[in-house]
């Protein structure tokens, strides 16, 4: 074994020890905790900001669920911008004319037609009752064109006629009935926004008659700074892509249901959400990126928060940075940043220890495990923690249990992996855990599972690639090795010097498999059988006739180097047929890559420009059966071409 591979070799397994450590660690740290979602938050939330006025600014403000119900006074706000503290005024919503505004966006198109319209019209009337006297509400619904039926207003009776006398037709313009909504909470002369405003959609899911688009009315919204919200009713037709993405881009919310009888409570929770909302008005004296503190105590409660929110310019004001540093609660260590700060530590401790297996190289052992078995071979043994080794021990009473041990010992040595099979299965369940840390922080659960399963399947897979390629290696150089014993044999040498000489003289892999031809024999095994091991251990045909042509010869006598001269042309022409075909099936394993990938490639590139293009295929149940269709078609496909170009003889 080369210097180069034995450093290597102590690397990786002194790479699986510290990995495994870190991730003890990783596992070990807290992670606050977050609420499920449609649950009510135990913590104070600023669910908008309303910088129209600047430099007054107006905070949407939910306190915490243990305070719903409760009239909470201007001394329980407490509010820091920029860590610098700022007097509030605080209003609840609907305690006083115009604090509410609210817009009901109701989808009419001919998917709503029957009982999801009529459970609409029954929930939409029963959140106006819920409203209180002083909210200013509107009704714009939509079928193939946006229609505002009660514009907005303290006129309550308006508004119930408009639900009454809704009827389902045509397509749906979703995108433009939420700008026409958007346009009634917009302070216009002669009326002014109120400090809480709110759109409520409802909606059966995707946009199919809308001028404007999807990113449009996703700025518009954003931009608005009000509350969102979406009622999703699944129905038949239902395609809820474009409320989730208009919800995720302005920061909104969205709430499901596929049951008519249900949809009255969910508008009902809707309403209690909104009147438990305070008004926290500042005037500011900031401009750009703003950190605003937000606390409320009362009574035995109290709850801070923090949020950063990008304010107007401020026109001659010299606005300086502050001194001071917003601190925000002990709390505010969420399960994202907790799992990103263990996955930071994980591969700092890595790269750490990494250096210190570079700079301070320890003596290995080394050791001969089993001196005539299949499982002869050199092993170095870095020194590493007691636990890391535990680890390693464990593994490997695991595998030997379940009978896996010596299958693994074998698949490596063909790999050339200097690595024991405990080593292996340790250095692979990091490197899942790793990868599963990182997914899970970055797209969630479901992520997170699926990587790290990937992750466990790459290890095998990167075996075998392994092994593949040291066997072509093989295969390519024995053509030369066989000449190589043919001279030394015709120049005197015996069998045994001859391939003691390819042991030296040969490069890798042919020098490491001789060598410990060469150790076997010398410690009494009989050639034949180490030849055969070496053999099995290798699994190149061309070998398996050297190793017949010295089994013969030592068994009738002959010219062995006239047999090897023999069987070497013969191998260098099966060599040369199997190149130029490889050459000739070129052209044929490129389609096939490209047949292969095309697809997936054109699937993201649309997916960029064009996300509602590519929606209708990932949103709707024909688009699913089309993509398991293509799935499996791609699939079959792919081992037929794989078939068709495949050399055998």
């Amino acid at each position: 074994m080369t210097r180069r591979r034995r450093l290597r070799a102590l690397i990786v397994r002194r790479a699986a020890a510290v990995l495994a450590g870190a991730a003890a660690i990783v596992v070990g740290l807290p992670g606050g905790s977050a609420a499920a979602p449609g649950e009510p938050s135990s913590r104070v939330e600023i669910v908008a900001v309303d910088s129209s006025a600047h430099p007054e600014v107006t905070l949407s403000v939910q306190p915490p669920a243990e305070l719903a119900g409760s009239a909470l006074s201007a001394d329980a706000f407490s509010l820091t911008e920029n860590g610098t503290a700022v007097d509030v005024v605080v209003e609840q919503a609907g305690a006083k004319q115009s604090s509410l505004d609210v817009v009901l966006v109701i989808d009419t198109s001919g998917s709503m037609k029957g009982a999801p319209l009529e459970a609409a019209r029954s929930a939409a009337s029963a959140f106006l009752d819920q409203m209180p006297d002083g909210a200013r509400v509107a009704v714009v619904t939509f079928g193939d064109t946006p229609t505002v039926s009660s514009v907005l207003s303290l006129d309550r009776a308006g508004a119930v006629q408009a639900i009454a006398g809704l009827e389902a037709s045509g397509e749906t313009a979703l995108y433009d009935a939420l700008n026409v909504g958007a346009a009634q909470l917009a302070a216009v002369p002669g009326r002014e926004a109120g400090p809480h405003r709110a759109l409520v959609v409802l909606s059966d899911g995707g946009d199919t008659a809308s001028a404007a688009t999807l990113e449009a009315t996703a700025a518009v919204l954003k931009e608005a700074g009000f509350e969102f919200t979406a009622v999703e009713f699944v129905t038949p037709e239902y395609d809820g892509t474009a409320l989730h993405s208009l919800a995720d881009t302005a920061g909104g919310r969205v709430l499901s249901t596929d049951d008519p009888a249900q949809l009255a409570a969910v508008y009902g929770d809707v309403a209690a959400d909104l009147l438990n909302r305070y008004a926290v008005t500042y005037t500011s004296r900031a401009g750009g990126e703003t950190q605003v503190a937000l606390s409320v105590r009362s009574g035995d409660v109290a709850s801070t928060t923090s949020r950063s929110i990008r304010l107007p310019a401020l026109d001659g004001i010299a606005v300086t940075a502050p001194d001071v540093t917003v601190n925000p609660e002990p709390g505010w260590f969420a399960q994202a940043q907790a799992l990103w700060a263990g996955i930071a530590l994980l591969f700092v401790m890595f790269a750490a220890l990494l250096a210190w297996a570079f700079l301070s190289p320890r003596e290995a052992r080394v050791s001969l495990a089993g001196a005539l078995g299949s499982r002869a071979r050199r092993v170095r043994l870095p020194a590493v923690s007691d636990w890391a080794e535990r680890m390693v021990r464990v593994a490997d009473r695991g595998l030997e249990q379940a009978g896996r041990d010596s299958a693994l010992y074998a698949a490596l040595e063909q790999a050339g992996v200097n690595l024991r099979p405990g080593e292996f299965v340790v250095l692979l369940l990091v490197a899942a855990f790793a990868v599963f840390a990182a997914a899970l922080a970055l797209a969630g659960i479901i992520a997170g599972v699926v990587s790290a399963a990937v992750a466990l399947a790459a290890g095998p897979t990167v075996v075998r690639v392994l092994a593949r390629k040291r066997r072509n290696r093989f295969g390519e150089q024995l053509a030369d090795t066989l000449q190589l014993i043919t001279g030394n044999l015709r120049a005197g040498h015996s069998v045994l010097q001859a391939i003691d000489s390819v042991a030296a003289d040969a490069p890798s892999p042919t020098k490491e498999e001789f060598e410990r031809l060469v150790v076997e024999v010398r410690l009494g095994r009989d050639l034949p059988d180490a030849l055969r091991a070496m053999h099995e251990r290798i699994g190149n045909q061309d070998f398996e006739w050297f190793v017949q042509a010295l089994q013969i010869h030592r068994e009738i006598g002959g010219d062995l180097a006239e047999i090897l001269d023999t069987v070497g042309e013969t191998v260098r022409e099966r060599g040369r047929l199997r190149r130029h075909v490889k050459a000739l099936s070129a052209e044929g394993r490129l389609s096939a890559i490209i047949l292969y990938v095309l697809p997936f490639a054109i699937a993201a590139l649309i997916s960029v420009l064009n996300p509602d293009y590519m929606a209708e295929l990932f949103g709707t149940g024909m688009g699913k059966a089309l993509l398991v269709l293509v799935a499996g078609l791609m699939t079959a496909g792919f081992f037929w071409l794989r078939r068709v170009i495949r050399l055998e003889f």
